[in-house]
């Protein structure tokens, strides 16, 4: 599984997701329908889920300030750090507030954390793994890890 985007979801039911723009998993199941997902569970305290969820909304007030750091590419591909104010990649964005909540340290400059960085180094609890048509309910039952709920 080589992962490719990442957003988070402050709620049990899964139903919004965000970086700093919304996601809507049914609009990423029909554009991708064959995508595999996982969903995990993070650690954090109160204090550190209610930093995230109101750094999301923040960033969802002014969500045209922000960019995607298409120009910024290639400085990942060479892992060359850079700061640039409002230029993000989906999992450079959650890996700056994550890391801002306390919630982890990445071993690399936030800039040039990547989906493969939260799917190697996160600690988490995968609930879920799977095509997300299962996840969605579009092909049947998903298959839940453990029996877990993600509450």
């Amino acid at each position: 599984v080589c992962p490719w985007f990442v957003c988070v979801s402050l709620g049990k039911e899964l139903s919004q997701q965000m970086t700093f723009v919304k996601e809507d998993k049914y609009k990423v199941f029909r554009k991708f329908p064959h995508a595999d997902y996982m969903v995990c569970r993070v650690r954090c305290t109160r204090e550190q889920k209610t930093y995230l969820r109101e750094t999301l909304q923040e960033a969802l007030r002014h969500r045209f300030r922000y960019h995607y750091a298409v120009l910024e590419l290639p400085l990942i591909l060479f892992q060359i750090p850079f700061q640039s104010s409002y230029h993000y990649t989906c999992s450079s964005y959650l890996a700056k507030i994550m890391q801002d909540a306390g919630i982890i340290q990445w071993k690399k400059h936030t800039s040039l954390v990547t989906p493969k960085d939260f799917y190697e180094d996160l600690e988490k609890e995968v609930l879920f793994e799977g095509p997300l048509a299962e996840l969605i309910g579009e092909s049947g039952a998903g298959q839940w890890i453990g029996g877990a709920s993600y509450e």
